[in-house]
């Protein structure tokens, strides 16, 4: 089992207000692969989570397309949260997959669009 996401991660990133150094050394301290919230998902799958520091955490070996507990990954996550920080525009550009074939988020797609709570986006 992946060691957990503190549970004042949500809190201490609606602060950042911008400045993600904070937030970047709590993560520094556990592995890329850390799970918390709800449904025990990765930084990724939090609402509050940016693309700036969704970026960073994939470059640091957090997996775009991990499941969380519920089956869900990040791109599902976000495509059906109206509040989330990041976009599936977003994810997409950093290398999520909307389709293989296995992730749940298939069921939201059609073609080359994705009927999401923010509207249709077309990839």
């Amino acid at each position: 089992m992946s060691p957990a996401l503190p549970p004042m991660l949500p809190t201490l990133l609606k602060q950042a207000r911008g400045d993600l150094r904070p937030v970047q050394r709590v993560l520094a301290a556990l592995p890329p692969d850390a799970r918390g919230g709800p449904a025990r998902g990765t930084i990724l799958h939090l609402p509050e989570c940016t693309a700036e520091l969704a970026r960073w955490a994939i470059e640091r070996g957090t997996p775009v397309d991990a499941l969380d507990d519920d089956g869900a990954t990040a791109l599902l996550v976000v495509a059906r949260t109206p509040r989330s920080q990041m976009s599936v525009e977003d994810l997409l550009g950093l290398g999520a997959i909307p389709f293989d074939g296995h992730h749940v988020l298939a069921r939201e797609w059609r073609g080359s669009e994705c009927t999401s709570s923010r509207g249709v986006v077309s990839v």
